[in-house]
């Protein structure tokens, strides 16, 4: 039994890379670990995964304010924007359009030209292979699979983590975990059980997945550089 929400994740986060490589059937060698993201649309207690293969310290770069990302994503190669094009299409004013597209440049994704205008050079791209959202409870498991689905919107898959004294209730209900594909997961100390995997789903360049995806990338460049 957990005395609080914070030991259950706790004890996740020490198994976290076991759960990985049993989810994908695949040793795995490196991995993001997210507490507490904020997605917009929520704050999910852990974001979990993998990343594509492309990526390697080469491509470390400065990272992007997390509420500016959109923009950028949605840019494309080879084309021009300029600080009074920004200023229209986004409704920011002239000094937020040059701090942007400043940071854009700084990133390597736009090249500056002459009189406020940028030559976009490089595409945004998610580096997540997998995205796991979880949300823990002790108990109100209503509650978590609420929030769970709503974190359909950047995962590849959402679950519910319950302290396993506690999970009867969910236990029961479990066909609404697999109504809504949310998968359902206990813990006690001796490790943990999953009662309900749920199918992968693909998922849409949200503005939450592009931010998670910049969070990981921010978790790569910390581990790149630590290592």
């Amino acid at each position: 039994m957990f005395s609080t929400e914070q030991e259950l994740i706790n004890a996740f986060k020490r198994i976290s890379k076991l759960f990985l490589s049993d989810l994908l059937e695949k040793s795995i060698s490196r991995f993001f670990l997210v507490e507490e993201f904020n997605s917009q649309y929520g704050i999910a207690d852990l974001v979990l995964g993998t990343y594509r293969a492309y990526l390697s310290r080469s491509t470390i770069r400065e990272t992007i304010n997390l509420n500016w990302i959109s923009p950028l994503a949605s840019f494309e190669t080879m084309s021009i924007i300029d600080v009074a094009g920004f200023m229209t299409i986004y409704r920011v004013s002239r000094k937020t359009a040059s701090k942007r597209l400043q940071e854009y440049a700084e990133a390597g994704f736009l090249q500056p030209l002459e009189r406020g205008k940028y030559k976009i050079i490089k595409k945004y791209k998610p580096i997540t292979d997998t995205v796991i959202s979880i949300e823990a409870k002790l108990k109100n498991w209503q509650r978590a699979l609420q929030q769970a689905h709503r974190y359909k919107r950047f995962s590849h898959n959402s679950y519910v983590l319950l302290d396993d004294s506690k999970s009867r209730p969910a236990l029961k209900n479990i066909a609404l975990f697999r109504k809504y594909n949310i998968g359902l997961m206990t813990m006690n100390h001796d490790g943990y059980t999953v009662h309900h995997m749920p199918t992968r789903q693909e998922v849409k360049k949200t503005h939450s997945y592009l931010r998670v995806n910049e969070v990981a990338y921010n978790c790569f460049k910390n581990m790149s550089a630590n290592a």
